[in-house]
C-alpha cells in the first residue's frame, strides 16, 4: 500500500501552508472512518486498520511533509492526455489508434437487425441453407429455393454476392439524400428473413463487438416475438384514442401468457449466446465478450394501425416492468412514414398513458430523425418537444431540433430534467446528409443537454463505436474533456437499475459515499453502494478503466 504522504523537500513551511496540509490529511482521515462490515467481496480489513494511523502520522508531520493529492495527479494526467489528443486531432488514423483502447462506457442506441455487416449476414444465411433471389434487387428468402425462383446462397457467383453486399450496406449508396434514406430502410427488408431468426447470433456478435470497442454495457433494441404477437392480437380490435383504458382492459388478460413466452424467449437468447461464447460466472468479470453487460429495450413499430401499435406498446411496457433484463422501451421504423407522421401525437398519448400505468418503466424515443429532404415542415415542427413532453428519458437522433417551433424551450427542458440525446454521427451523415457544422451536436452541448454517442446500425452503416468517437474529434472538434464526459454519460443515462456514483446526474461529482473514485479500492461505505447498485458498480469500474487507459496512452510515443 502506498503511504498517502510524501516528502516535500522543504523543512520550513509557512504556518498557513502547514495548517492547510494538516486539515487535508485530517479530512481524509474522517472520510475513511471504520464503518460496520458489509458483505462484499473487497478486502478492506487491513486497509482500514492502517489508514487511520497513516492519516494521523500525516497530521503530525504536516510541517515537514505534504499529503499526496491524487485528485491533482489525476487532473495532471487528464490534462496531459487532452494535450496529446489535441496535438493529433487533425490526423484521423492517429486519432483512431488513440481512441480504440479508450473505455467507451456503453452504447445505448443500437438495433439488433442492423448489427451485422453484410458479409456476416451472408454467412448466417448460408449456414441456414437460405436462398438469394436470382433476378432484380437481391434479397434473402427461406428455403426451398425453387419456390422463390432463387438459388442457394452457397451457390451465388461473385457478381450476385457483390450486389447483395451493396443491398445490405448503406455506404454503397451515394447521391441525393432521399434515395440514401430509402435504401437504408430497405436493407432490413433484404436481411429480414435471416436477421429475424438470428437473435442468438446477433447477441453473440454484439458482445464481441462491444468488447473490441472497450464498451462494458449495451442496451440492445430487440423484442421477443411475443410482443409482436400481442400487436397482431390487438390489430383486429377497434381503438378509441380517447379511451385507451378500454383497449388496455381488453388486452390485459393476455399479458400473463405473453410474459411467460417472452421470458422463455429471452432465456433462450442469453443461454444460447453464453453457450456459444463459453461464458461462465468467473468470465463475467473479465474484459472479454462475457464481461459485457447486455440489457434489452423492447421495441414498438410505429407504422402499424393504432390498435396494433398500442398492443405492441402495452406488451413492451409490461415486459419491461416484469423482466429485469428488459430495462426500457423504444419506438422505431421510419419517422417520416405517412402513418408515423399522422399518428405521432397519438403514439405520444399512448406513451403517457402506459407510463402512468407502469411508472417504473423508462423509455427512449426516436424523435427528430428528419430533414426537409424526407419530410414536410409540419413534421419537423414539434416531434422532439412532444417526445420530451411524453416523458422520454432519452431522445434518439434529434437532428431537426433547430427546425422545431419551440426549440429553445425544448433544449432547456432537456437540460434541466435532464433528458439525454443519443447522437449517431455516421447514421445522420449517411442517411440524412447531416454532418459537420450542420449537425446539432454543438447546439445540444451549448444548451447543457447530456450527450451520448452510439452507432445506430453499425453493420448496415459499416461503422463501429470507436469510429463515432473519431468523428466526434476529427469532424466535430470535440476535445478530450468532452469525450470523457460523453463516455461517463453512457452509463449515467443508461437504464441500469440502482443509485448512481455521481451526484445530480453530473459525472465527475461523486456521491459522498464514494468521494474518492480514484482510490484503488472503495471504502466500506462505498463498497456497500457498489454492492447494491449495478449502475454504480459499472461506473466505478469505468473510472478505473479510464485511469488505466490514460496512463497507457501517455506511455506511447504516438
Amino acid at each position: 500500500m502506498q503511504v498517502p504522504c510524501f516528502p516535500t523537500g522543504h523543512t520550513a513551511c509557512r504556518t498557513e501552508e502547514r495548517t492547510r496540509r494538516a486539515e487535508r490529511c485530517r479530512s481524509r482521515h474522517e472520510e475513511t472512518e471504520t464503518v460496520p462490515q458489509h458483505p462484499v467481496t473487497y478486502h478492506h480489513n487491513l486497509y482500514f486498520r492502517v489508514l487511520p494511523l497513516l492519516a494521523a502520522i500525516c497530521v503530525l508531520l504536516a510541517p515537514w511533509v505534504a499529503c499526496a493529492d491524487p485528485a491533482l495527479s489525476m487532473q495532471k494526467r487528464e490534462a496531459a492526455v487532452a494535450r496529446r489528443l489535441h496535438d493529433i486531432a487533425g490526423d484521423r488514423a492517429r486519432v483512431r489508434l488513440f481512441l480504440q483502447p479508450m473505455p467507451k462506457g456503453g452504447e445505448l442506441h443500437i438495433h439488433s437487425w442492423g448489427t451485422a455487416f453484410a458479409e456476416t449476414d451472408i454467412d448466417w444465411a448460408q449456414d441456414r441453407n437460405y436462398c438469394v433471389t436470382r433476378r432484380g434487387a437481391p434479397r434473402f428468402v427461406p428455403p426451398p429455393c425453387g419456390r422463390h425462383h432463387a438459388l442457394p446462397v452457397a451457390r451465388m457467383d461473385d457478381a450476385r454476392r457483390t450486389a447483395l453486399i451493396a443491398a445490405l450496406s448503406e455506404d454503397a449508396v451515394n447521391g441525393p439524400v432521399l434515395p440514401r434514406h430509402d435504401h437504408f430502410f430497405a436493407t432490413f427488408y433484404v436481411a429480414g428473413p435471416v436477421a429475424s431468426r438470428s437473435l442468438i447470433d446477433e447477441l453473440t456478435l454484439l458482445r464481441t463487438m462491444q468488447a473490441r470497442q472497450n464498451s462494458s454495457y449495451v442496451e440492445f433494441m430487440s423484442s421477443p416475438a411475443s410482443v409482436d404477437a400481442m400487436g397482431e392480437r390487438a390489430s383486429s380490435m377497434h381503438l378509441d384514442p380517447a379511451r385507451l383504458d378500454i383497449m388496455h382492459d381488453r388486452l390485459a388478460p393476455s399479458l400473463p401468457t405473453m410474459l411467460d413466452t417472452a421470458h422463455q424467449e429471452i432465456d433462450a437468447w442469453m443461454a444460447g449466446a453464453d453457450q456459444r461464447q463459453a461464458c461462465t460466472a468467473p468470465l463475467r468479470e473479465t474484459a472479454g465478450p462475457c464481461g459485457v453487460t447486455v440489457r434489452f429495450l423492447a421495441t414498438v413499430t410505429r407504422t402499424g394501425t393504432p390498435a396494433r401499435v398500442f398492443g405492441e406498446m402495452l406488451a413492451a411496457f409490461a415486459l419491461a416492468h416484469a423482466d429485469p433484463r428488459v430495462v426500457g422501451v423504444n419506438i422505431l421504423a421510419p419517422e417520416d412514414n405517412v402513418t408515423a407522421v399522422r399518428d405521432y401525437a397519438l403514439h405520444m398519448a399512448m406513451f403517457r398513458y402506459l407510463s402512468a400505468r407502469y411508472p417504473d418503466v423508462r423509455f427512449s424515443l426516436h424523435a427528430g430523425e428528419l430533414t426537409r429532404a424526407v419530410a414536410p415542415p409540419t413534421a419537423l415542427a414539434s416531434h422532439i418537444a412532444q417526445a420530451v413532453e411524453a416523458g422520454a428519458s432519452r431522445i434518439g437522433h434529434g437532428v431537426d431540433i433547430a427546425m422545431e417551433d419551440q426549440a429553445r424551450a425544448t433544449l432547456t427542458r432537456m437540460a434541466q430534467r435532464p433528458v439525454a440525446i443519443e447522437v449517431n454521427l455516421t447514421s445522420n451523415d449517411v442517411i440524412l446528409g447531416v454532418h459537420g457544422r450542420a449537425h446539432p451536436l454543438h447546439l445540444y452541448l451549448a444548451a447543457g443537454v447530456p450527450v451520448v454517442l452510439s452507432t445506430d446500425d453499425p453493420g448496415v452503416l459499416r461503422t463501429d463505436l470507436t469510429e463515432e468517437y473519431v468523428s466526434a474529434v476529427v469532424d466535430q472538434h470535440l476535445d478530450y474533456q468532452q469525450i470523457r464526459q460523453i463516455v461517463r454519460n453512457a452509463l449515467e443515462f443508461s437504464f441500469l437499475p440502482g443509485e448512481s456514483l455521481w451526484r445530480d446526474h453530473t459525472p465527475g461529482m461523486p456521491v459522498s459515499a464514494c468521494a474518492r473514485t480514484d482510490s484503488p479500492q472503495p471504502s466500506l461505505i462505498c463498497a456497500g453502494l457498489l454492492h447494491r447498485s449495478e449502475k454504480a458498480a459499472l461506473q466505478w469500474r469505468l473510472e478505473h478503466d479510464i485511469a488505466r487507459f490514460e496512463t497507457q496512452a501517455l506511455a506511447h510515443p504516438f
